[in-house]
């Protein structure tokens, strides 16, 4: 049953396990990068941590360039964003990515602390703590810290996400237990 008391989809309890699955190996990723040692992420770039830094750059015009986004992303690739209540797929978060990029006049991803950690050649996680900042149209300024990580693998075309994982630090930490 979910909060409402109402019998589950079977969609709802799809994307309830897949939301727990894609937490779970967030969890998995980041506590393998805390035991890393920081030396060995700055000794050498597979390729993943520049494909990630290329993913999230801030175009010339100020926004977030939704096309390299976009084109980090694996076909099959799940997205966790902050900003959507359910795990999306790539072409869903494309549409999310595009509807912030009508809003807003300025957008910018700042990465803090980026780690990656190579899994032979063809595997990568990486993470990082960001501060994403910007101004809406008809809006304040906004800013809000978060941590992302990305389970990355090597294609043919280079480094993708086959997994993103994007959460604000407030909700990890107001909304850390319930009551």
């Amino acid at each position: 049953m979910n909060h409402d008391d109402k019998p589950e989809t079977p969609d709802d309890s799809g994307r309830r396990d897949l939301l727990v699955r894609l937490t779970a190996g967030a969890v998995i990723a980041t506590s393998v990068l805390a035991a890393s040692p920081a030396s060995s992420a700055a000794a050498r770039d597979s390729g993943a941590e520049t494909a990630f830094r290329r993913a999230f750059a801030t175009t010339t015009a100020g926004t977030a360039d939704v096309d390299a986004r976009l084109a980090f992303l694996a076909d099959e690739a799940s997205v966790i964003d902050h900003d959507v209540p359910y795990p999306m797929d790539r072409a869903t978060y494309g549409d999310h990515l595009r509807f912030l990029a009508a809003h807003w006049d300025k957008l910018e991803f700042s990465i803090h602390d980026l780690r990656v950690a190579d899994h032979g050649d063809a595997a990568a996680v990486v993470s990082c703590f960001y501060n994403e900042r910007g101004k809406p149209r008809n809006a304040g300024f906004r800013q809000r810290a978060g941590f992302c990580t990305a389970m990355c693998a090597r294609t043919a075309s280079g480094w993708r996400a086959v997994a993103l994982h994007m959460s604000p630090l407030t909700a990890q930490i107001l909304d850390a237990s319930p009551g």
